[in-house]
Formats: structure tokens, C-alpha cells, sequence
């Protein structure tokens, strides 16, 4: 089996699985996750509010340079936008 850095629980309708139903069932959600997890999707599903200057920024371009540079400043957070 594949050595994957992450935890993953994993809740199936069947009692049982074979060894190599869930392998492929872990790598399967592994690559989707993957996917799901990139930067240029975080920056989409998070918006940054700046309580130093009163702003919300819901941009792509900004949140991205928010994590990047000012992710360590007081009164920036970054929040998802579920």
C-alpha cells in the first residue's frame, strides 16, 4: 500500500473489505483530497478580514497574498466562507 502522510477515517456500508478494496478506497480519496486541497482552492473558499484597516477581501489575488505575507500581523484573520 501506498505510504500517505495523512490520517483518513474511513466509513463504508460494508462490514468488510478486502485489502485491495481498501487500498484503492484510500487512494482514490487520497488523490480527491489532493485536488480539493490546493492553494488556488483555499484561496477561493477562505476571505480575509483586515480589522487594521476595516476591509474584507474576498479576492483570490488577496487572500493569497494575505496567507503568503501578513498571515503573522494582529487583528488579520483568515475565515472560510462556509
Amino acid at each position: 500500500m501506498k505510504n500517505l502522510n495523512r490520517d483518513l477515517l474511513l466509513i463504508t456500508k460494508k462490514i468488510e473489505l478486502n485489502q485491495t478494496e481498501l487500498e484503492q478506497t484510500i487512494v482514490s480519496l487520497d488523490s480527491v483530497l489532493y485536488e480539493v486541497e490546493g492553494f488556488k482552492n483555499i484561496c477561493i473558499a477562505n476571505e480575509v478580514f483586515d480589522l487594521n484597516k476595516y476591509k474584507i477581501y474576498n479576492s483570490q489575488k488577496d487572500v493569497a497574498f494575505y496567507i503568503k505575507n501578513k498571515s503573522n500581523k494582529p487583528f488579520i484573520f483568515i475565515n472560510n466562507k462556509n
